[in-house]
């Protein structure tokens, strides 16, 4: 099964929830550095999952990220296990 990474991207004062198949970058195709949070590998479980799904189990904001366990809520707020 292919690899579906979540971030979030800060635009416009707020961060956005984005996914893709690849890690992403903190820089744009223009060189400017993104403000990016929260880079984790998604649970081939949760891949069929829609994007507000996504963002309350994988986002520092979201409501159910303390219901993974938690090695999982430790990478969600980026503490090494």
């Amino acid at each position: 099964m292919e690899a579906l990474w979540f971030w979030e991207n800060k635009s416009l004062g707020k961060w956005w929830p984005r996914t893709a198949p690849d890690r992403p970058s903190d820089q744009s195709s223009e060189g400017r550095r993104l403000e990016i949070r929260g880079v984790i590998k998604v649970s081939h479980h949760h891949h069929h999952l829609s994007l507000n799904a996504l963002r309350e189990i994988y986002s520092r904001d979201g409501r159910l990220v303390g219901t993974q366990g938690p090695e999982h809520y430790r990478a969600v707020i980026g503490i090494a296990a």
